[in-house]
């Protein structure tokens, strides 16, 4: 073994975190940066990544009310402190305004709405809502559908993209 290659050995050794060898496993630097939980930035990224609307070519073309992607965003909040702290300081991932048809909304999909228009701050927003024209009848007496409607209307400024899917009759 050459005289060079045994310092660069030990020099590594010393530094820890960038020696693989099992002999550094123990080494407490090491250990400290493999088990820190990683920085905002890049939770938020992650974020960003599950939350994420799908993009125009995806998404719009198909028209369509995506449950999992309306619920992301309190899944990610529901985790841990952190990360509900984190989720809930990031308006961008509260930004999918995306409901049922309107004849299957409860109030349960106005809070929500009302929480998504709370979270998103003034960011852009993504909207789909429907109303069912073999259903149209029933939708238009639904109250928690047409105040969403209303909802929806009235941040018609902020629309980045949205369906709309109404009734021909």
């Amino acid at each position: 073994m050459r005289r060079g290659a045994k310092s660069d050995t030990r020099r590594a050794t010393d530094v820890g975190a960038w020696c693989i060898s099992p002999s550094c496993l123990s080494c407490p630097t090491l250990a400290t940066r493999m088990t820190a939980p990683p920085p905002d930035d890049i939770m938020l990224l992650f974020f960003e990544h599950i939350v994420r609307v799908e993009s125009a070519d995806t998404l719009w073309p198909a028209m369509a009310y995506e449950h999992n992607t309306a619920k992301a965003p309190f899944a990610v909040a529901a985790v841990c402190r952190r990360w509900r702290e984190l989720a809930l300081s990031t308006s961008a991932l509260w930004t999918y305004f995306g409901f049922p048809p309107a004849d299957e909304i409860d109030w349960r999909h106005h809070q929500r709405a009302e929480l998504l228009r709370l979270r998103a701050g003034n960011a852009p927003i993504d909207v789909v809502f429907g109303w069912r024209s073999e259903r149209y009848a029933a939708a238009l007496k639904n109250n928690a559908a047409r105040s969403i409607f209303d909802e929806i209307l009235s941040m018609g400024s902020r629309w980045k993209n949205v369906v709309l899917h109404v009734s021909r009759s």
